[in-house]
Order: C-alpha cells, then structure tokens, then sequence
C-alpha cells in the first residue's frame, strides 16, 4: 500500500478522544472514539483508509474498520492497533482475490498475528481484541 499517496485516518493513539474525517468523491466519513466514563485509556482503534492510487480504489474500495482493544486485560490498545495495521496491509497486498475473499484473509492473518504475539510474549499474554470491518467498493459494501 502506497501510504504516500493513501489517505489513512489510524486512531486515537493512547488519546482519550479521537476525531477524524475525510471526504471523497462520493463519501465523507467521520471517524470518533470516546473513552467513555468507566475506563481511564482508551483501547480501541479505528481505521479508514483511501487510496489515492485511482487503479487501487477501483480494485479495493474504502476500507474502514473499528477494534475494541479488551478493556481491562492486558495491552488492549496494542491488540487493536495491531489487528488493523495488519487488516490493512494485508487487505490492500491481496490484489489477486475478491474483496470479499481479500478481507476474509486480512481478518484472519490479523486474529493469527494478535493470537501469537499473545502466546509468544508474557507481556501480552491474555491480550485480545474485536474487529469490525467494512469495505467500500463503489455502491457496493463489504
């Protein structure tokens, strides 16, 4: 993925608040994370991704996704931003598959990534995060 030429809204970064829109040709997305009243940091991430790359958009769409980092287990925040960092590239190097297959793979290469980083280090054993994802591809949604 060209990140040079690709918008790319990756929140909130360990903030309490996150706020981010973009708009597009025929699309304006708001991106909004709020810790809330019962937990002191926030752990969830989300994600919208554009690209630029005419070709890219009109193979692979819009890509927005949320993960909701498990609040009170160990390194939440890590879990989530790691799952959509992941979902991303992956989805966006699957250019050889259907969408619907491309986002299959990235959500799974991302549950496989949190799952071992969470067997393999004790400093994040028992991490674990949702995932949520939604393409945009045209007047279609995935």
């Amino acid at each position: 993925m060209d990140t040079e030429r690709t918008h790319v809204a990756f929140g909130p970064a360990g903030a309490p608040l996150y706020e981010s829109s973009w708009t597009g040709d025929y699309i304006k997305a708001y991106l909004l994370s709020d810790v809330g009243k019962k937990r002191e940091k926030n752990e969830d991430s989300c994600i919208l991704v554009a690209p630029s790359n005419g070709e890219l958009l009109a193979r692979r769409g819009i890509l927005f996704a949320v993960a909701d980092g498990m609040g009170g287990a160990v390194a939440g925040e890590y879990a989530s931003r790691l799952a959509l960092d992941l979902l991303a590239v992956t989805y966006y190097a699957l250019t050889d598959r259907s969408v619907p297959q491309a986002l299959e793979q990235a959500v799974a290469r991302a549950n496989e990534s949190v799952f071992h980083a969470s067997e393999s280090n004790p400093v994040y054993s028992g991490m674990g995060t949702t995932l949520s994802a939604l393409v945009i591809l045209g007047n279609h949604g995935y």
